[in-house]
């Protein structure tokens, strides 16, 4: 990925408000976040999607995409439609929690046009198998990079869970928590040792 000349427009797309996760530390978790952005949602066909990014492609030229949601994987014909977008516009970078179908994608996207930010979530995920998948996608010839939230009920497996993860090779970004555990306001919350 590091030898494509990177474009100068970059747009963040924010795919659709829609996970099969409910992460305790996710900034949709609290109230009914999820299902009020989820009226958001725009759910239109890879077709009717090309439209609007073969428009983008006319006035820019390729552009960079940093692809997030929401679970991206689970919008319907993901992979069909990143196959088709990555045609005209790379490098785009994926954020997923990799529960979807993963064999199917290597098989219909290039590795060359697409990275994966891998984001590792204990309560709904075995960190064996999660490191599996990174070394699947690695094999494959994609660019990973691990993404785990340093939520503080998490930290007391903290060692176990790096030692698993930095065994795949991929480089491994921490994540501070925003939000309140136990009455305490983070990132402000954090004990030295924590930090």
């Amino acid at each position: 990925m590091d030898k494509l000349e990177i474009p100068k427009v970059r747009f963040t797309w924010i795919m659709h408000y829609a996970c099969n996760y409910r992460c305790p530390y996710c900034f949709y978790y609290e109230g009914s976040g999820w299902e009020i952005l989820g009226a958001r949602n725009v759910y239109i066909s890879p077709d009717e999607w090309l439209v609007h990014w073969r428009r983008i492609y006319q006035m820019y030229g390729r552009s960079y995409i940093v692809l997030t949601g929401g679970e991206p994987f689970i919008y319907p014909h993901f992979t069909e439609l990143i196959s088709r977008i990555s045609e005209m516009h790379f490098p785009i970078d994926i954020t997923t929690n990799s529960s979807g179908d993963l064999d199917s994608f290597v098989k219909a996207v290039s590795p060359e046009r697409i990275s994966l930010s891998l984001s590792f979530h204990p309560h709904f995920d075995n960190i064996n198998v999660f490191a599996e998948r990174v070394e699947f996608l690695r094999k494959n010839n994609f660019t990973v990079v691990i993404g785990f939230t340093a939520y503080p009920l998490l930290l007391k497996n903290f060692k176990y869970y790096m030692k698993i993860l930095g065994s795949t090779g991929a480089e491994i970004e921490i994540n501070f928590f925003r939000g309140i555990y136990k009455g305490i306001a983070y990132p402000a919350g954090y004990t030295e040792e924590e930090k």
